[in-house]
C-alpha cells in the first residue's frame, strides 16, 4: 500500500496546493514523491515507522505550529515583515514559553521611478523580522520553509 501522510502533511496540503503534477514542494523528498502519493487521487495514511527522522521532525514541527490552541500565541510573539515600523517580535515571551525564537530576513525587489528622468530602477528591499515556533521546530525545519 502507498503510505504518504502524517500530521498536517495531508493530501490537501501536499497534492492540492502548488503546481499541477508537482503539488507542494515542501512535502517531497527521494522517498515521498508527488507521483507516489498524489497521482492516483486517493488520500492515504502514513505509518510513522516508515518516515525518516528528518521528515518526522518536520511533520512534528508543522503539526505543533498548526495546533489551534497554540497558533495564535505563536503569531502574537512573532514580528511582521515589511511594516513601516519594524517589528522584531517578542523573543523573551517566546523563550519563557519554552519555544524557539528565530530571526529572518526577506529580500524583495522594489521598483522605484526616478521623478526627474522617469526611468524605473529596481532596488532590493530587505526586511528583518523575528518569529516564534514550537520547541519541536529545529533549524532544518525552519530553513525548509
Amino acid at each position: 500500500e502507498n503510505l504518504c501522510w502524517m500530521g498536517s502533511f495531508d493530501y490537501d496540503f501536499c497534492c492540492a496546493l502548488g503546481l499541477p503534477g508537482k503539488g507542494n514542494p515542501i512535502c517531497w523528498d527521494e522517498t515521498f514523491t508527488w507521483q507516489r502519493c498524489c497521482s492516483n487521487g486517493k488520500p492515504r495514511i502514513m505509518r510513522k515507522a516508515s518516515v525518516p527522522d528528518s521528515k518526522r521532525n518536520l511533520f512534528r514541527c508543522y503539526s505543533d505550529y498548526d495546533d489551534p490552541s497554540f497558533r495564535q500565541w505563536f503569531l502574537a510573539q512573532s514580528g511582521i515583515p515589511f511594516q513601516l515600523i519594524g517589528s522584531q517580535g517578542n523573543p523573551q515571551a517566546c523563550a519563557e514559553g519554552g519555544h524557539n525564537f528565530w530571526f529572518a530576513m526577506v529580500v524583495t525587489p522594489v521598483a522605484v521611478r526616478d521623478t526627474v528622468t522617469g526611468k524605473v530602477h529596481i532596488h532590493e528591499a530587505p526586511a528583518e523580522f523575528g518569529f516564534c515556533t514550537p520547541s519541536s521546530c529545529d533549524a532544518a525545519a525552519v530553513e525548509s520553509v
